[in-house]
């Protein structure tokens, strides 16, 4: 018979056994700490700023490049398929620096997608991996106004 695993405390330092609370330690021994939340990593907003400016200079010079060869008469499907990827790219850059900048709760969610965007191009392991990362652990929403003592 296949049992199942036990139930933690919100703390992690208490585990039921159907009947009562025991300790940690009687499960997994006194050697391993109790889990810890991943805390946001305040010094990574800046560098998710600084990323998503380097992508959207890049993105936006690749796509004003496209603009002036199509205007120029090159008119191949390669040609308009590679200008609408990189002006995809740009747009939604430009939307999360707007965002991260704003402190908008959408802001996460932007990144997340100038990520995805920026991965599909041959930017995407130098920009794409950094932009995800910072995104996910950057404390990017409004930091919450105390009342003075």
């Amino acid at each position: 018979m296949m049992t199942a695993p036990p139930q933690w405390s919100a703390d992690g330092l208490w585990w039921w056994d159907g009947t009562q609370w025991r300790p940690r330690a009687e499960v997994l021994g006194p050697v391993m700490p109790p889990p810890q939340p991943v805390q946001p990593a305040p010094g990574l907003r800046i560098l998710l700023i600084v990323v998503l400016i380097v992508v959207a200079l890049i993105t936006g010079l690749f796509t004003f490049a496209g603009t002036v060869a199509i205007i120029g008469g090159s008119r191949t499907v390669t040609d308009f398929a590679l200008w609408s990827l990189f002006g995809l790219e740009f747009l939604t850059a430009v939307v999360a620096i707007v965002g991260v900048f704003m402190r908008a709760r959408w802001a996460q969610a932007a990144s997340i997608a100038a990520a995805v965007m920026i991965s599909l191009s041959c930017l995407g392991l130098v920009f794409g991996i950094p932009i995800l990362i910072a995104a996910l652990r950057a404390p990017l929403a409004k930091p919450r106004l105390t009342a003075p003592l």
